[in-house]
């Protein structure tokens, strides 16, 4: 559902039998008004990383630079004792 217009997104996957038997679909239905709304038909395609995915990925990021830094500090301290 729509949560600022209460109604169903309405999308759907519909698999096809022939490339051919899909981009008729596509061509006659695509633009077209259903209901008083106007459909958008096309090739599925994968979906794009979600934010969650893309926010965990910068978590690990920032992880492994604070360890990194950790591991630098390290070294200068192992470095001041040992001349």
């Amino acid at each position: 559902m729509d949560r600022d217009s209460g109604r169903s997104k309405g999308f759907g996957f519909v698999e096809m039998s022939s490339d051919n038997e899909a981009n008729s679909a596509i061509e006659k239905l695509n633009g077209s008004d259903f209901g008083g709304r106007n459909l958008t038909v096309n090739e599925a395609r994968p979906q794009a990383p979600s934010a969650v995915v893309a926010a965990a990925a910068v978590a690990v990021m920032e992880a492994a630079a604070v360890a990194a830094d950790a591991v630098d500090a390290a070294v200068v301290a192992a470095d001041a004792t040992n001349p």
